[in-house]
């Protein structure tokens, strides 16, 4: 959950969810998320939703800049939030070693 502090978007409904849900308005999605975005470029929670947004109808090149953009401005105590949202696996390790130097 989100903060006080982390919030510098008044709470409403998000207007790119509610056109995403609808058939046929993913213009206007894109639009509502590019406008959010462009009111306040260093919130990381509009470059993740565009990011989410892009990746469910298969643009996972641009979702993956979005992400990178999300990851930039999230805080540090969010940045695993981000991560998991953006589908990345935080519980890789490192490769083990096969004895050969």
């Amino acid at each position: 959950m989100l903060s006080q502090a982390h919030c510098t978007v008044a709470p409403s409904p998000p207007a790119g969810k509610s056109y995403a849900a609808w058939r046929g308005h993913d213009q206007d999605a894109l639009a509502a998320y590019d406008t959010l975005i462009g009111a306040f470029p260093t919130d990381f929670r509009g470059y993740l939703a565009k990011g989410m947004f892009l990746r469910e109808r298969g643009g996972q090149g641009d979702a993956e800049r979005m992400f990178l953009q999300a990851k930039f401005y999230a805080p540090e105590d969010l940045q695993a939030f981000v991560a998991s949202r953006a589908g990345e696996r935080s519980d890789i390790g490192p490769l083990p070693d096969n004895g050969m130097e």
